[in-house]
């Protein structure tokens, strides 16, 4: 039975593939063309960047908040606090 169905697949493969190559696809062609000179695209302009303006940082002398120091600095206050 397997050996059957593998013959009957093989032996109408090539027939299923011919059916598609005989196809004309001039309509096809034709519109695509169409539709391609009656599509126009849509783009809106974006706006002009802004100029960049830096600001200070008033907060420059005072210390850092990632520094070893602020951490010892918060551990003393509350062993005080304790």
């Amino acid at each position: 039975m397997m050996y059957f169905q593998r013959y009957l697949f093989a032996s109408l493969s090539p027939l299923l593939l011919t059916a598609c190559v005989g196809a004309s696809d001039v309509e096809l062609r034709d519109w695509m063309t169409e539709q391609k000179s009656q599509t126009f695209p849509k783009v809106t302009p974006i706006a002009e960047p802004k100029q960049f303006k830096p600001e200070t940082y008033p907060q420059l002398a005072e210390i850092d908040p990632f520094s070893l120091k602020k951490l010892t600095l918060a551990l003393r206050k509350d062993a005080n606090q304790a």
